[in-house]
């Protein structure tokens, strides 16, 4: 497909409490993200769907490869804005277990961590709004002529966005045909890939290390990591917008009124 048709599926959702997206490997204690990254959000839409149409929690058993891997052919990629102000905390566990074969029992402390959210002054809740960059024609081929139904049933039926108490409720929902920006400068105010960028013009911003959506979702330990920009302001902690060049390497993904920067080839193009 030399020249395949993008959409932009556009999800906003209230936070709870937070979020737990902890980083892959990791010691007894540990680290987590400032924000979910792309394979979390993939990850999130993909278990409505495999629900909504009958899918296997494993469809590659030697590699443990997760039935969320399927979106990975249509979904070029994922990205998120943090509405809210966030502050990671960690707290002290107790943990103890026992050595069969040595018969001897052992004791430790670790400090597992969590991303706590709040409402902006102007907003009653935290929001996080999610854009996933949806190939038109993969989608139609696995989805069927109906897929634009199905990626839509699908997102309001997210209910968390990392581990299994990381709660969202979906309140917004749309698809719309987004068209590609190959050069130029580009404003956006969602998380994207330090190397689709020549250049930051404007705008304040966090980086974090986030697995390559090239990786097949599955056990991330050896899986390389891409570096991401996040607009966020950590001076006033409220979320920013971005305005920066694309590089050889970016290209932005925009529809009327959202626009994303992600890499040529995670598009396939």
């Amino acid at each position: 497909m030399s020249n395949p048709q993008f959409f932009l599926l556009h999800i906003r959702s209230f936070m709870h409490w937070g979020y737990v997206c902890r980083v892959v490997p990791f010691s007894k204690s540990r680290m987590v993200l400032r924000a979910p990254p792309p394979t979390t959000l993939i990850g999130a839409l993909s278990y409505p769907m495999a629900r909504f149409l009958g899918w296997p929690e494993v469809i590659e058993a030697k590699t443990l490869t997760s039935s969320a891997d399927k979106l990975r052919s249509f979904v070029g990629s994922a990205h998120a804005r943090l509405n809210f102000a966030f502050m990671r905390c960690f707290d002290l566990n107790r943990v103890y277990w026992y050595h069969a074969a040595r018969k001897e029992a052992k004791t430790d402390a670790i400090a597992l961590g969590k991303t706590y959210v709040s409402p902006l002054k102007d907003r009653f809740i935290p929001e996080l709004s999610i854009i996933y960059v949806i190939n038109g024609e993969i989608a139609e081929e696995r989805l069927g002529e109906d897929w634009k139904k199905v990626l839509l049933l699908s997102s309001w039926g997210i209910t968390r966005v990392g581990q299994k108490e990381s709660s969202i409720a979906v309140f917004d929902v749309s698809i719309s045909e987004a068209r590609i920006v190959r050069k130029g400068e580009i404003e956006t105010a969602y998380y994207f890939p330090a190397k689709a960028s020549a250049n930051i013009m404007e705008g304040s911003f966090m980086f974090e290390d986030f697995v390559d959506l090239s990786f097949p979702v599955s056990d991330y330990s050896t899986a390389p990591r891409e570096p991401f920009i996040i607009p966020y302001s950590t001076v006033e902690f409220r979320p920013s917008s971005v305005r920066l060049k694309l590089s050889d390497d970016g290209v932005a993904v925009s529809s009327d009124h959202l626009t994303v920067v992600t890499l040529k080839r995670w598009l396939k193009i």
